[in-house]
């Protein structure tokens, strides 16, 4: 690869794997923020990155899903984390502090010992990178969590359609009264998950817009019924 890159047309994924140089900073390649957050996306779906482990740099709260910070921009890009890390903060895709800060502090508290990590918090984490997560870490929690603006309240969405902040405002009323956490992806994944059984992956890949049909197969389950009737009619 050359020193300057001008890849401007690689994708998103390819940005998600390939490791940040000097041409970071060109004006013309892809904002560091957005590659950035292609390459959390990528990592996290694709389980390449550890979540709610010991180790782990990413870990899901109630509130959102909480990014080890520096660490987690260090693990993307070692000699551009901090101008990767002010991109990101420009996206607004993190909550900030009652005090306008963009760090948080979580307490860890496991095997009788106490200790707090700083974080970059995303709440919505489904809804706003569009990705599954899993349950919440239990045994780290976000201090000062009453300072988080709840999306309790939104404007009335008007007769055209809905912007993702009164979607995600609508589904986290969901979780709150049935006490079940709930997003349009998980709700996505479940109807679709549904649809897999009839086999007609081809139709269910032009429903999703899925591009590759492997990721569209990551829906589909194995029978265990039928793979036991092959079985048993091969072994007779």
């Amino acid at each position: 690869m050359s020193q300057r890159d001008t890849g401007g047309a690689r994708s998103a994924a390819a940005l998600a794997t390939t490791s940040t140089d000097s041409s970071a900073d060109d004006e013309g390649n892809t904002d560091l923020g957005q590659r950035f957050v292609e390459w959390l996306k990528t990592n996290i779906r694709e389980r390449r990155i550890e979540i709610n482990t010991p180790r782990a740099r990413v870990h899901v709260l109630t509130e959102g899903l909480a990014l080890i910070t520096p660490g987690i921009f260090r693990d993307f890009s070692p000699h551009h984390w901090e101008r990767a890390q002010k991109r990101f903060q420009k996206i607004r895709l993190h909550a900030k502090t009652e005090k306008d800060t963009n760090v948080w502090t979580c307490q860890v508290a496991k095997d009788r010992r106490t200790s707090t990590v700083k974080v970059m918090l995303i709440p919505n984490a489904e809804t706003a990178l569009g990705i599954e997560i899993p349950e919440p870490n239990p045994v780290m929690t976000l201090i000062n969590a009453e300072q988080l603006k709840r999306p309790v309240r939104s404007p009335p969405f008007s007769d055209k359609e809905m912007t993702v902040d009164q979607l995600g405002a609508t589904f986290w009323r969901l979780s709150k009264a049935t006490n079940i956490r709930i997003s349009p992806h998980r709700l996505r994944h479940t109807m679709v998950t549904e649809l897999a059984a009839s086999k007609d992956i081809r139709t269910l890949q032009e429903l999703l817009g899925h591009t590759n049909i492997s990721t569209t197969m990551q829906y589909v389950h194995p029978d265990m019924d039928r793979m036991r009737n092959l079985l048993e009619t091969f072994s007779s």
